[in-house]
């Protein structure tokens, strides 16, 4: 009896280090995850690699004839990890709004789906084309600065995307999000985004801010404009209207 229950312990140990040592293994996908929880019974996920899009085209909710996507369903037994590989919660990898490395349980086969997409195709009825595969463990990619400032810039070579940070003292004394002056310039701008609250502090920290409001002018490359004041920002949209012309 004692030889038999050291030779389960024996089992236990064996398979317990190799799933361990499995998960060592270079992941077999790298993707975001998007929530699919409403359309299916399990904790499911679409993991989309790549859709050969711009992203102005995802921008415009355009949606491609081809897809390296897959669903990814989580079990009782998925595990969570950061990137340097410490156990997390759940709850943490929810919160991650960029890429994860994802291992599966099932042997993974790297394939593009082929999507019939006519005016008025959902993701909802995409999203049964993809192949399933449950994921064993789920890791955080961190978002590099370069990355991070990439999310911002203009989609294309001659676009101008601008971004403006309010902050609410500010907003207090004049509730106006964007001064119509900005508005009137419209045509010289691509992208436009503006808030009443502050910047965050990886951007400010990146790109240096030190008080509110502030106005940030990008192009497809990175930041061209950084002003405090609204009167700089005007003369440089009035110069690139005096440059098209």
């Amino acid at each position: 009896m004692l030889r038999d229950l050291i030779l389960i312990l024996f089992l236990i140990f064996l398979f317990g280090c190799s799933s361990e040592v499995d998960l060592q293994r270079e992941p077999d996908l790298q993707s975001n995850l998007l929530s699919l929880d409403e359309k299916y019974e399990k904790e499911t996920y679409l993991g989309v690699v790549n859709d050969n899009m711009t992203p102005k085209e995802r921008n415009a909710f355009n949606l491609p004839d081809e897809w390296e996507a897959y669903r990814i369903e989580f079990n009782h037994s998925t595990r969570f990890i950061d990137h340097e590989g410490a156990e997390i919660e759940k709850e943490a990898m929810k919160s991650h709004n960029f890429k994860f490395n994802i291992w599966t349980e099932e042997s993974f086969k790297s394939e593009w789906s082929n999507v019939e997409v006519k005016e008025g195709t959902s993701m909802a009825i995409i999203t049964d084309l993809f192949p399933l595969y449950t994921a064993t463990q789920v890791q955080l990619v961190p978002m590099t600065d370069e990355e991070y400032l990439e999310r911002s810039y203009a989609y294309e070579e001659g676009e101008i995307a601008i971004e403006v940070y309010i902050n609410e003292a500010f907003y207090e004394k004049d509730d106006r999000m964007v001064p119509e002056e900005i508005y009137d310039r419209s045509d010289n701008f691509n992208r436009f985004s503006s808030t009443s609250s502050e910047a965050s502090k990886r951007k400010e920290r990146l790109l240096n801010i030190e008080e509110y409001p502030v106005f940030l002018v990008y192009d497809h490359e990175g930041l061209v404009l950084k002003t405090y004041d609204i009167h700089e920002l005007l003369e440089f949209l009035d110069r690139i209207e005096s440059y098209k012309n």
